[in-house]
């Protein structure tokens, strides 16, 4: 496995390369943005499905707030992944 970064003014990206032991020359590629301050984004979604982000937000020196949301950039939420989410339910 690589991991390789590379850091902006706003953004640390990240990129980790790693084999997959499937019998061929498979690559797995994981890319994640870092938005600074406090937002990331990573792959969490195969095309169709939800896409899910994290804010950090500190509160003390040793202690955050994450909030998670999540979109579909093909359609809207339906109403019982509204209510999914609003039980604590990713």
């Amino acid at each position: 496995m690589e991991l390789h970064h590379q850091a902006t003014p706003v953004v640390i990206v990240a990129v980790i390369v790693q084999s997959v032991l499937t019998g061929g020359d498979n690559i797995y590629w994981r890319i994640v943005q870092f938005l600074m301050p406090v937002h990331s984004y990573a792959p969490s979604a195969m095309p169709g499905e939800n896409i899910f982000g994290q804010s950090f937000v500190p509160v003390t020196d040793t202690n955050c707030w994450i909030y998670t949301y999540a979109w579909n950039p093909e359609r809207p939420l339906m109403d019982a992944e509204r209510e999914a989410y609003d039980r604590g339910n990713a």
